[in-house]
C-alpha cells in the first residue's frame, strides 16, 4: 500500500499488535530495511515489547521516532480508540496504516472484538483531528470486509 516514495523514505516502523512480526517479513519482501520495533500484548516473538494498551499500558518514545507507525489487526480490540490514535498520532510519524472491520459496514462480529466500534466517518475524523489525512484506502473482503488505510501527516498529502 505504500508508495515508491513512501517505501524510499521509510527509515523506522513501530509495529503495534505486531504478533509475529508479520509486517516486518513483508518489509523484507519488498527490499525495505527500515528500523523495526514491535509490541504485542504476547511474546510471540523474541524481540517483542511487551504491553497492555487496554490496561494504559504504552511504551515510551520519543515523537518523531517513527517515520511510519503500523496498527494492522489492532483497533477491533481497543476498548478506547479515540485515546489510542491520540497517543499514536502524537509520536507524529509521517505515515500510520492501518485496518479496521467498521461497525456499520461487516454485519458480523468477531465474538473477541470489542462492542463499541466505530463507523467509518468517526474513525476517519479522529485521524483528522490530529491533522492526518487519507492517503490510501483499500478493502479486501473475506469473510468480513476489512479496509486497509494509510494516513498520512497534512503537509505530506501528494509528498509521500
Amino acid at each position: 500500500m505504500l508508495s515508491p516514495e513512501a517505501r524510499e523514505s521509510l527509515e523506522s516502523v513501530l509495529d503495534l499488535g505486531c504478533g509475529v512480526q508479520y509486517f516486518r517479513e513483508v518489509l523484507r519482501e519488498n527490499h525495505c530495511n527500515p528500523s523495526y520495533t514491535g509490541v504485542d500484548l504476547y511474546p510471540h516473538h523474541k524481540d517483542n515489547i511487551l504491553c497492555d494498551f487496554n490496561q494504559g499500558e504504552f511504551p515510551y518514545f520519543s515523537k518523531g521516532s517513527f517515520t511510519l507507525i503500523v496498527c494492522a489487526g489492532l483497533f477491533e480490540y481497543i476498548w478506547d480508540l479515540p485515546k489510542f490514535i491520540e497517543r499514536i498520532c502524537k509520536l507524529s510519524p509521517k505515515l500510520i496504516l492501518c485496518s479496521y472491520n467498521f461497525t456499520n459496514v461487516s454485519g458480523i462480529d468477531n465474538k473477541i472484538w470489542v462492542r463499541n466500534r466505530l463507523r467509518q466517518e468517526e474513525l476517519f475524523n479522529l485521524f483528522l483531528s490530529e491533522s492526518y489525512v487519507l492517503n490510501i484506502y483499500k478493502t479486501h473482503k473475506r469473510n468480513l470486509p476489512t479496509g486497509y488505510f494509510c494516513f498520512c501527516k497534512k503537509e505530506l498529502m501528494g509528498k509521500i
